[in-house]
C-alpha cells in the first residue's frame, strides 16, 4: 500500500495509509513547534521573524482553525537579504513509492518572488543541520521546488498541493524532510 507523509499546512483526509501528518493547528503564540520539529533561520542578515503561526489577515488555513498553518516570509531577513529559513521534520521511515505532500500558498495578488524547497535527508535521527547561506547539511536531495526561478507570478495564491514520490532508496529508510524558504535579494 502506498503511504503518504503529509507534513504541512492543512488538515486533510487521505485514502492511503498516513505515516505521519502535521497540521500545525495549535502552534500557540509565541510559536511552539510540535514534538520533533525544528526550525533554523540562516538568513543573512537575519531579520526579526522565523516560521510563525498563520495570520488570518493574509489568508485563512486550508482546513481546520482559520490560523491553523505555519508560515514564513521576508521578515526572515533584514533589509535586502538572502533568505534561508528551514523547517525540519522529525524522522519518519519511508520507502520508494511513498508520498510526501504539503499545501502552500501566498496572499492573493502577491507579486513577491517567493520560493519553497522540499529537501530530504536519508540519515534519520542522525541528520546534520544546514549551515550558513549555502550549507545543506545532510538535506542534499532536492525533492521539489515551488517557484524555482523566483518569478513574481510563479507561486500559487490559492492553496495548492505539492507531492513528492519517494525514489532512490534501498528498502525502508529513516529520513527527515525539510522545507527551505530561500530567496536571493529578499
Amino acid at each position: 500500500m502506498k503511504k503518504l507523509l503529509l507534513i504541512l499546512l492543512a488538515s486533510l483526509g487521505v485514502n492511503a495509509q498516513t505515516l505521519f501528518q502535521e497540521n500545525f493547528d495549535a502552534l500557540g503564540s509565541p510559536i511552539a513547534l510540535p514534538t520533533g520539529w525544528e526550525m533554523s533561520n540562516l538568513s543573512s542578515p537575519a531579520g526579526t521573524a522565523s516560521w510563525f503561526r498563520g495570520n488570518t489577515a493574509s489568508f485563512t488555513s486550508y482546513n481546520g482553525p482559520e490560523d491553523g498553518y505555519i508560515a514564513v516570509n521576508y521578515q526572515s531577513g533584514s533589509g535586502t537579504s538572502t533568505l534561508n529559513n528551514w523547517l525540519l521534520s522529525p524522522p519518519v521511515t519511508v520507502q520508494n513509492g511513498d508520498e510526501v505532500s504539503f499545501y502552500t500558498r501566498v496572499p492573493a495578488g502577491s507579486t513577491w518572488p517567493d520560493r519553497l524547497q522540499l529537501r530530504q535527508s536519508v540519515l534519520g535521527a542522525s541528520s546534520t543541520a544546514p549551515t550558513g547561506l549555502t550549507g545543506l547539511g545532510s538535506y542534499t536531495t532536492l525533492c521539489l521546488s515551488v517557484n524555482p526561478s523566483l518569478t513574481t507570478t510563479g507561486y500559487p495564491d490559492v492553496w495548492t498541493k505539492y507531492t513528492y514520490v519517494v525514489t532512490g532508496l534501498t528498502g525502508s529508510v529513516s529520513c527527515r524532510y525539510a522545507l527551505r524558504y530561500t530567496v536571493s535579494n529578499g
